[in-house]
């Protein structure tokens, strides 16, 4: 099993990507697949749902420590930049939630 800071990362990264699945073996086959680095870099924050940003929001809260940059650095090179990439993505998240009535609105003009 990885480092806990490395496994609070790659679970938050999979829940966002809609992935429930967060054990070591289903991290690793996600870490493996072809294309995972584009399909990150990709991803659409307007599919995160607010139940799965609230999952990972406790996430968030209950393993702080594992998403502060200096202990992501630590633990992995790679890390640092998911737990990075998890954060902004609740936040980005939370503010297309909260304008989303603003741009039905503009689309219904």
């Amino acid at each position: 099993a990885p480092p806990d800071v490395i496994r609070d990362i790659l679970e938050g990264v999979l829940k966002l990507m809609g992935i429930f699945d967060t054990s070591w073996v289903s991290m690793k086959s996600f870490l493996a697949k072809r294309g995972v680095k584009d399909e990150i870099c990709n991803f659409d924050a307007r599919s995160i749902s607010p139940n799965i940003r609230k999952e990972v929001e406790k996430l968030l809260k209950k393993s702080a420590a594992s998403f502060e940059p200096a202990n992501a650095n630590r633990a992995s090179k790679a890390a640092a930049p998911l737990a990075s990439w998890v954060k902004a993505n609740v936040i980005f998240s939370a503010v297309l939630e909260k304008i989303e009535p603003l741009e039905k609105e503009q689309r219904g003009k």
